[in-house]
C-alpha cells in the first residue's frame, strides 16, 4: 500500500479505495481505519501542490549552493592570504637569528612549499566535504520532490475518493428515501393483500365444497346410471331370450305347420332380437369395462377354434343379408395364441356384423388371418367391399355412441357402441386395432392377439401395459401352490377364482396343475396386500361353498420397474416358469424308477 510522508509537522498517511469502501492509514494508531457510505465524516479539502512552489524550492537550493560556493572561495583566499602574510611578516622580525633559529637555511624553500602543501591539503578537504554536503542536500531535494509529487497524486486520488463517496452517499440518502417511501405505503399494501388473499380463501373454500357436492352428486348420478343400466340390461335378457325361443319354436313347426312367408316373418324376428341382444351385452361390457369388473380368462387358445367357435353366428348374419361370407384361416401357418376366446370372439361378431350392415347384396366379407412379420402377434381381419370410410373419420368411428352417416341397408341402427366395444376387447388381450378404408373401395378391420410364447409375449404385454397404466409403474411375479393333493375339477375352480379376482391387466399362467404364475403391475410395492386380499376372499368363498378351495401358498418372486428394468423381468420371469414347469422331484424320481422297455 503507497504511504505519503508529509511535512514534519503532519501525520504520515496512505488511502486507497477498495468496494464501496476507502480506507485511510492512521500513522498515530498504526493502523488501517475504513469508511463506507454509512460512516458521516467531516471531509476536508485536499491541498493541492502546485508548480510555483517547486520552482520556489528549486531557486532556495540554487541560492544554497552558490552561497556554499563563495564561502568556500573566502575560505581559499583566508587561507592562502593568511599564510603568505604570516611568512612575509616573521621573516623580517627574525634577521639573522632566523638561522639560529633555523639552522637548516636550505630548507626555507621546502617550508613554504609545505606551507603551501598544508593549505592545498585542507582546501582539498574542504571541497570534497562540500562535495559531499551538497550531494546530500540534492538527494534531499530530489527526495522532496518525489515526495511532493507522490503527494499530489494521493491527493487528486482521494479527491476522486471524496467525490465518489459523496456521490454514493446521496445515492444512499435517495435510497433511504424511497425505502422510507416504500415502508409507508408497504403496510397498507400487505394489509389490502392480506384481505384480498382471504376473501379468495373463502371464495376458493366455497368453491371447493361445492364442487365436492357436484362430484357426490355426479358420482351418485354415474353409479345409479351403471346401475340402472345392469338392471334394464338384465331385465331385458329374460323377455328377449323368451321371444326368441318362441320364434324358433314357431319357425320350427313345434306349434304346427308355417308358410313360408311366415317363416321369413319369424327369421327377421330371431335376428332383431339377436341385434337387441348383442346391444344389450354391448351395455353392460361398458359398464363393467369402466369399473374395470369385466372378467377376462386368457388361455392358450387355437385361432381356427375362436373362428369355428362363432361360425353359425357369423354365417347367420351373412344369409340374412344376402352376404357371402369367406373365411380364409390357414391353421397350420398359425401358432397358438394367449388370448380370452370369448372376448376375440365378441370382437370377431362386431366387426363381421358391421361389414355386413354396410355391404351390398353379393357383395363378398372376408374373414382372414395371419402371422405378424415379427412372429410375435396373429393378426386377425375383416375385409368388406362396402363404401368405405373417409380419412378425417377413421379415427372417429372408435368413440362412443359415435356413428358414421353412410349407406346403411338396416333399418336398425346401433347404440355406436360396437367399434369400441371391439377396441376394448382387444385392448383386454393386449392387442392393437387398425383400419385401412378409402371412399368407395371398402374397408379392412383388423386387430392383432399375442402368440402364446412367454419370450414373445411378455415385451407385447409390457408395451400395452405403458398405454394403458402408465410409465411410472411395477411389475411383479408371484406364484401360488396348492398344499394339499386335489381332483382336476378343485384345481378348475381354484384357476377361476384367481381369474375372478384379478385385474385387466393381470396375467395368469398355469405351468403345472397344482402352481400358478401371476403377473401383477401397480404403482407401488403392495404384494402383501394383494395376497392378503386374495386370502380374504377366499375364505368370503369358502363360507358360501360346500366344496371349499383349498388353501393356497403364496410367493412373491420379485418386483421391477417396467420402464428401467424390463429386460430383467422377462428373463426372471422366464427362468421362474421354466423352473415351475419342470415336475416335482417325486414325479421325475418315480418316472427314473420305472424300468426300461425292451425289444423281445
Amino acid at each position: 500500500m503507497p504511504r505519503v510522508d508529509e511535512t514534519p509537522g503532519a501525520a504520515r498517511g496512505a488511502a486507497t479505495w477498495h468496494g464501496g469502501c476507502l480506507k485511510l492509514w492512521n500513522s498515530g494508531k498504526q493502523g488501517w481505519f475504513s469508511l463506507s457510505a454509512q460512516t458521516r465524516i467531516r471531509v476536508r479539502p485536499i491541498v493541492q501542490i502546485d508548480v510555483p512552489e517547486l520552482q520556489e524550492s528549486r531557486l532556495e537550493n540554487a541560492r544554497l549552493e552558490s552561497r556554499t560556493r563563495r564561502n568556500w572561495i573566502v575560505l581559499v583566499a583566508t587561507s592562502v592570504l593568511s599564510t603568505l602574510g604570516l611568512t612575509l611578516a616573521v621573516a623580517p622580525m627574525l634577521g639573522t637569528n632566523f638561522v639560529d633559529l633555523w639552522p637548516w637555511v636550505w630548507t626555507n624553500h621546502t617550508l613554504l612549499a609545505g606551507l603551501s602543501l598544508a593549505v592545498t591539503a585542507l582546501v582539498w578537504y574542504l571541497t570534497n566535504q562540500e562535495r559531499r554536503v551538497t550531494s546530500l542536500r540534492s538527494q534531499l531535494h530530489d527526495t522532496r520532490l518525489r515526495e511532493l509529487r507522490h503527494c499530489k497524486s494521493y491527493g487528486r486520488a482521494l479527491a476522486s475518493a471524496n467525490a465518489l463517496l459523496h456521490r454514493e452517499i446521496r445515492e444512499r440518502k435517495r435510497a433511504e428515501k424511497e425505502l422510507l417511501s416504500l415502508n409507508e405505503t408497504l403496510e397498507d399494501r400487505v394489509e389490502e393483500r392480506t384481505h384480498e388473499a382471504e376473501a379468495h380463501a373463502d371464495e376458493l373454500r366455497v368453491a371447493k365444497k361445492s364442487l365436492e357436492q357436484q362430484n357426490a352428486r355426479l358420482r351418485e348420478l354415474y353409479k345409479t346410471a351403471h346401475q340402472f343400466v345392469d338392471n334394464v340390461s338384465h331385465e331385458f335378457r329374460t323377455p328377449l331370450t323368451v321371444i326368441r325361443e318362441y320364434a324358433s319354436a314357431v319357425s320350427e313347426g313345434l306349434t304346427g305347420p308355417t308358410t313360408p312367408e311366415q317363416r321369413e316373418y319369424l327369421v327377421t324376428i330371431m335376428n332383431r332380437v339377436d341385434d337387441l341382444s348383442v346391444m344389450v351385452n354391448d351395455l353392460l361390457d361398458i359398464s363393467r369395462i369402466e369399473a374395470d369388473l369385466l372378467r377376462t380368462s386368457r388361455r392358450t387358445c387355437r385361432v381356427p377354434d375362436i373362428v369355428e367357435r362363432v361360425r353359425n353366428v357369423l354365417e347367420r348374419k351373412a344369409t340374412s343379408a344376402d352376404v357371402p361370407l369367406e373365411i380364409d384361416i390357414d391353421e397350420k401357418a398359425l401358432p397358438l395364441v394367449y388370448c380370452d376366446a370369448e372376448k376375440i370372439g365378441r370382437a370377431l361378431i362386431n366387426l363381421v356384423v358391421n361389414a355386413v350392415k354396410f355391404s351390398t347384396p353379393g357383395a363378398p366379407v372376408r374373414v382372414w388371418a395371419s402371422l405378424k412379420y415379427d412372429r410375435r402377434e396373429v393378426v386377425l381381419g375383416v375385409t368388406d367391399q362396402g363404401p368405405g370410410i373417409a380419412r378425417e373419420n377413421l379415427e372417429a368411428i372408435f368413440e362412443r355412441f359415435k356413428q358414421i352417416e353412410g349407406n346403411v341397408r338396416r333399418s336398425t341402427k346401433g347404440f355406436g357402441l360396437g367399434l369400441n366395444i371391439v377396441r376394448e376387447l382387444v385392448y383386454l388381450n393386449f392387442g392393437s386395432i387398425a383400419v385401412e378404408s378409402e371412399l368407395n373401395s371398402g374397408s379392412t378391420f383388423s386387430f392383432t392377439v399375442p402368440v402364446d410364447e412367454p419370450q414373445k409375449l411378455l415385451p407385447v404385454y409390457l408395451g400395452r401395459v405403458r398405454l394403458v397404466r402408465g410409465p411410472a409403474v411395477l411389475v411383479g411375479i408371484l406364484t401360488a401352490c396348492v398344499e394339499e393333493e386335489c381332483d382336476a375339477k378343485t384345481l378348475d375352480a381354484v384357476h377361476y377364482f384367481i381369474e375372478d379376482h384379478m385385474r385387466s391387466t393381470d396375467l395368469v399362467f398355469r405351468p403345472q396343475p397344482g402352481t400358478w404364475l401371476l403377473v401383477a403391475v401397480m404403482h407401488e410395492q403392495r404384494t402383501d396386500q394383494m395376497i392378503a386380499r386374495l386370502q380374504q376372499a377366499q375364505q368370503e368363498i369358502n363360507r358360501s361353498r360346500s366344496n371349499e378351495i383349498p388353501a393356497l401358498e403364496w410367493a412373491v418372486e420379485g418386483m421391477w420397474h417396467i420402464e428401467e428394468e424390463g429386460d430383467t423381468f422377462v428373463q426372471n420371469f422366464l427362468t421362474t416358469y421354466d423352473k415351475r414347469k419342470a415336475p416335482p422331484p417325486t414325479q421325475r424320481q418315480s418316472e427314473s424308477a420305472k424300468p426300461t422297455p425292451t425289444r423281445e
